[in-house]
């Protein structure tokens, strides 16, 4: 298995989640990820069970503090999970999140300059739609 079309997938939610409008995000959302969604974020985000409260929860807000984002991937893999017998394919991307940090964000102030926030992001992928999400992240100060 090449795991060309869940990768593809991911890669194209990336496109349209980086390149959407604020009022859009729900509707990218919807659009790739299934209707049982989970998405584990890091404190003080936590689990989130819908794109819209995703959206609501993180992206507004990330997005917001962050103008002009940037995603600059610098792995990116997919494969079998081999904890569940190998039966459920996830597709993984590392890298950094990068824009203009202009409003504050988690109580941080923002600098008014470019920041750039390193990401791991683990996606389950089924039946064409991503069911899961786990992220995790470091921002230096």
């Amino acid at each position: 298995m090449d795991f060309q079309s869940e990768k593809q997938l991911v890669r194209d939610f990336y496109v349209a989640l980086d390149a959407a409008p604020e009022n859009e995000l729900v509707a990218v959302m919807d659009r790739f990820v299934g209707t049982d969604y989970l998405w584990r974020g890091y404190h003080p985000f936590h689990e989130q069970s819908s794109g819209k409260a995703v959206v609501e929860q993180f992206w507004q807000p990330f997005r917001s503090a962050f103008r002009h984002m940037q995603r600059r991937m610098d792995i990116f893999i997919a494969g079998k999970n081999e904890i569940d017998g190998f039966k459920s394919t996830w597709v993984t991307s590392m890298g950094h999140l990068m824009g203009n940090f202009d409003a504050p964000w988690l109580g941080i102030p923002p600098t008014g300059k470019i920041a750039m926030m390193r990401y791991c992001e683990f996606h389950k992928i089924e039946d064409g739609k991503i069911t899961e999400t786990a992220l995790s992240s470091t921002f230096p100060r």
